[in-house]
Protein backbone atom coordinates (compact mmCIF):
# COMPACT_ATOMS: atom_id res chain seq x y z
CA UNK A 1 0.00 0.00 0.00
CA UNK A 2 2.82 2.44 0.84
CA UNK A 3 4.48 1.66 -2.49
CA UNK A 4 1.30 2.54 -4.34
CA UNK A 5 1.00 5.87 -2.51
CA UNK A 6 4.65 6.73 -3.26
CA UNK A 7 4.19 5.71 -6.90
CA UNK A 8 1.08 7.85 -7.20
CA UNK A 9 2.88 10.78 -5.55
CA UNK A 10 5.76 10.54 -8.07
CA UNK A 11 3.27 10.55 -10.95
CA UNK A 12 1.47 13.58 -9.49
CA UNK A 13 4.82 15.38 -9.10
CA UNK A 14 5.88 14.55 -12.66
CA UNK A 15 2.54 15.61 -14.14
CA UNK A 16 2.54 18.82 -12.08
CA UNK A 17 6.03 19.68 -13.30
CA UNK A 18 5.07 19.03 -16.92
CA UNK A 19 1.86 21.04 -16.52
CA UNK A 20 3.88 23.97 -15.13
CA UNK A 21 6.31 23.87 -18.06
CA UNK A 22 3.52 23.61 -20.62
CA UNK A 23 1.68 26.54 -19.00
CA UNK A 24 4.83 28.69 -18.97
CA UNK A 25 5.50 27.92 -22.64
CA UNK A 26 1.91 28.73 -23.56
CA UNK A 27 1.95 32.05 -21.69
CA UNK A 28 5.33 32.99 -23.17
CA UNK A 29 4.07 32.32 -26.70
CA UNK A 30 0.84 34.19 -26.00
CA UNK A 31 2.84 37.18 -24.74
CA UNK A 32 5.00 37.21 -27.84
CA UNK A 33 1.88 37.09 -30.01
CA UNK A 34 0.32 39.94 -28.05
CA UNK A 35 3.46 42.04 -28.45
CA UNK A 36 3.62 41.31 -32.19
CA UNK A 37 -0.02 42.38 -32.48
CA UNK A 38 0.69 45.66 -30.69
CA UNK A 39 3.69 46.36 -32.90
CA UNK A 40 1.64 45.76 -36.03
CA UNK A 41 -0.89 48.37 -34.84
CA UNK A 42 1.65 50.93 -33.63
CA UNK A 43 0.43 53.75 -35.92
CA UNK A 44 -3.19 53.28 -34.88
CA UNK A 45 -2.24 53.14 -31.20
CA UNK A 46 -0.21 56.36 -31.44
CA UNK A 47 -3.07 58.12 -33.23
CA UNK A 48 -5.50 57.00 -30.53
CA UNK A 49 -3.12 58.14 -27.77
CA UNK A 50 -2.83 61.59 -29.40
CA UNK A 51 -6.63 61.80 -29.70
CA UNK A 52 -7.06 60.90 -26.02
CA UNK A 53 -4.43 63.45 -24.94
CA UNK A 54 -6.16 66.24 -26.89
CA UNK A 55 -9.52 65.24 -25.44
CA UNK A 56 -8.16 65.28 -21.89
CA UNK A 57 -6.58 68.70 -22.44
CA UNK A 58 -9.78 70.12 -23.90
CA UNK A 59 -11.91 68.66 -21.12
CA UNK A 60 -9.66 70.03 -18.36
CA UNK A 61 -9.67 73.50 -19.91
CA UNK A 62 -13.46 73.42 -20.33
CA UNK A 63 -14.18 72.13 -16.80
CA UNK A 64 -11.80 74.62 -15.16
CA UNK A 65 -13.03 77.41 -17.44
CA UNK A 66 -9.50 78.14 -18.56
CA UNK A 67 -9.28 80.65 -21.39
CA UNK A 68 -5.81 81.77 -20.45
CA UNK A 69 -3.69 79.82 -17.98
CA UNK A 70 -2.14 83.08 -16.80
CA UNK A 71 -5.55 84.39 -15.71
CA UNK A 72 -6.45 81.22 -13.84
CA UNK A 73 -3.08 80.85 -12.12
CA UNK A 74 -2.49 84.56 -11.41
CA UNK A 75 -3.58 84.23 -7.77
CA UNK A 76 -1.33 81.20 -7.24
CA UNK A 77 1.61 83.11 -8.69
CA UNK A 78 0.94 86.01 -6.33
CA UNK A 79 1.17 83.64 -3.36
CA UNK A 80 4.21 81.70 -4.57
CA UNK A 81 6.72 84.15 -3.09
CA UNK A 82 5.11 84.45 0.32
CA UNK A 83 6.54 82.65 3.35
CA UNK A 84 5.06 79.19 3.90
CA UNK A 85 4.80 79.58 7.69
CA UNK A 86 2.05 82.20 7.46
CA UNK A 87 4.23 85.13 8.52
CA UNK A 88 3.94 88.49 6.80
CA UNK A 89 6.18 89.85 4.08
CA UNK A 90 9.52 91.28 5.26
CA UNK A 91 9.44 95.01 5.95
CA UNK A 92 12.41 95.81 3.68
CA UNK A 93 11.89 96.92 0.10
CA UNK A 94 12.71 94.99 -3.07
CA UNK A 95 15.69 97.18 -3.86
CA UNK A 96 17.53 96.31 -0.63
CA UNK A 97 17.76 92.68 -1.81
CA UNK A 98 19.43 93.54 -5.12
CA UNK A 99 23.17 93.62 -5.87
CA UNK A 100 24.73 97.06 -6.15
CA UNK A 101 24.26 98.70 -9.52
CA UNK A 102 21.08 96.82 -10.41
CA UNK A 103 17.64 98.37 -10.33
CA UNK A 104 14.34 96.56 -10.17
CA UNK A 105 11.88 98.41 -12.38
CA UNK A 106 8.79 96.63 -10.98
CA UNK A 107 8.13 93.46 -8.97
CA UNK A 108 7.31 91.69 -12.26
CA UNK A 109 9.74 93.60 -14.48
CA UNK A 110 13.28 92.93 -15.56
CA UNK A 111 16.41 93.78 -13.62
CA UNK A 112 18.59 96.28 -15.48
CA UNK A 113 22.18 95.44 -16.30
CA UNK A 114 24.13 93.00 -18.47
CA UNK A 115 22.46 89.57 -18.93
CA UNK A 116 24.30 86.79 -17.12
CA UNK A 117 26.60 84.63 -19.25
CA UNK A 118 27.11 87.18 -22.04
CA UNK A 119 30.54 88.49 -22.96
CA UNK A 120 30.93 92.22 -22.86
CA UNK A 121 31.55 93.76 -26.26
Amino acid sequence: MLREINSLQRRVNANSTQFGRDSADFLYDAGRGFLAGLKSQEKEIKALMAEIAKSVSTTVKRELKIKSPSRVLRADGRDSGRPMDGTRWPARSWTTCLPAGRVLRSPCGAISGRPAGRDQA
